[in-house]
């Protein structure tokens, strides 16, 4: 089922697209902030974030991409905080309420919700802080909360802070295609991100052949060493959803050689992938 439509309005608070940005929703009272670190004391110089949020650091560690959620109720103080005392992050991302009708209570149950939506998306390792207890709210906090939430999701997913995302999430349904080259038993789906292997996929039981790109062999050995590809008694089979660039890469990998993935890739009729798009 497709969504409503949504209007965004993102002002380039320094007029630059890659400085502060304020980020808004027609007829939601939130509001975010996306700041690079190198323009923090631009950022807290506004009277506005002397107020409670909760928010996103988004840095790497040995390479690899991390994410640290918290909440404050005074998040300009606490972002300084951050910056003396995290070295890891490059940038920061709050959101709060223009009304003040978002308490304690609420961002304490959005930190924490949104690090269960964040692990459970599985889309980057999430750096640990304190642990939160879930608020306890009454029906109608929770629903406001729950919106807020989704909201939040929105704007990020929308500027590409797809962390909050799960890599097959349909906005609307979405057609299984299979590949079964070299033996490979393995489902996945078309998005606008990507292409999106299926949990539970079994890549083909043959070696990678000789003439695979160099990427192909690298990537492949990558993903079975972090635990995306694991050995099973099936074979070499996805532990997750994995989202790839594109149709072609996620059939390489799973045939474990050279391949157009817009002809591998195939409905239950039997049509490719290449014939259902451009249809």
């Amino acid at each position: 089922m497709r969504k409503k439509p949504e209007t965004i309005k993102i002002f380039l608070a320094e007029g630059i697209p890659t400085g502060v940005r304020v980020l808004e929703m027609l007829n939601w009272n939130g509001k975010g902030y996306i700041i690079p670190r190198a323009n923090l004391k631009y950022a807290t110089s506004s009277d506005e974030l002397d107020t409670q949020a909760v928010y996103f650091l988004i840095g790497e560690e040995n390479e690899e991409p991390v994410l640290y959620i918290g909440e404050s109720e005074e998040f300009a103080k606490r972002i300084k905080y951050h910056d003396h005392n995290k070295k890891f992050w490059h940038t920061a991302i709050c959101f709060f309420s223009q009304d003040n009708s978002l308490n304690k209570a609420h961002v304490k149950y959005l930190e924490s919700r949104f690090t269960d939506i964040a692990k459970n998306a599985g889309r980057i390792k999430i750096k640990s802080g304190k642990n939160s207890t879930p608020a306890k709210l009454t029906e109608s906090d929770h629903y406001f909360a729950e919106a807020f939430a989704d909201n939040t999701k929105t704007l990020l997913s929308a500027l590409g802070y797809t962390f909050l995302k799960k890599p097959i999430e349909q906005e609307e349904d979405t057609e299984i295609f299979y590949c079964t080259t070299r033996g490979a038993n393995a489902e996945g789906v078309y998005t606008s991100e990507g292409f999106t292997v299926k949990k539970g996929s079994l890549c083909s039981p043959e070696e990678m052949v000789k003439s695979a790109a160099s990427g192909l062999v690298k990537k492949r050995a990558l993903m079975i060493d972090k635990g995306d590809i694991v050995d099973s008694k099936n074979g070499l089979v996805f532990s997750n959803d994995y989202l790839f660039s594109s149709p072609s890469t996620a059939a390489g990998i799973v045939s474990g050689r050279n391949c157009n993935g817009w002809v591998e890739w195939k409905n239950s009729e039997g049509k490719k992938l290449k014939d259902i798009i451009d249809r």
